[in-house]
């Protein structure tokens, strides 16, 4: 791909030979910094784990979240 580009285009295969672009860096530091902050973002939802208050320790009577045994006639 990059061949027939250069072949079609002769701007192409100077700047290649020349490196990246400012636009070229740009893009891509850019594009890494937010996969890299949508990565944090997403550890950071999955392992700070919210917890419940729950002084007793015998939980909530009911799930608060309809679930299968719910459905079932369950407790």
């Amino acid at each position: 791909m990059i061949e027939l580009a250069m072949i079609l285009l002769p701007q192409a295969a100077a700047s290649a030979e020349e490196g990246l672009t400012a636009f070229s860096w740009t893009f891509m530091l850019v594009s890494m910094g937010a996969v890299t902050a949508l990565a944090a973002w997403c550890f950071n939802r999955i392992l700070r784990g919210r917890r419940h208050f729950d002084p007793d320790g015998t939980g909530p009577a009911r799930s608060p979240v309809p679930g299968k045994i719910d459905r079932e006639g369950g407790v």
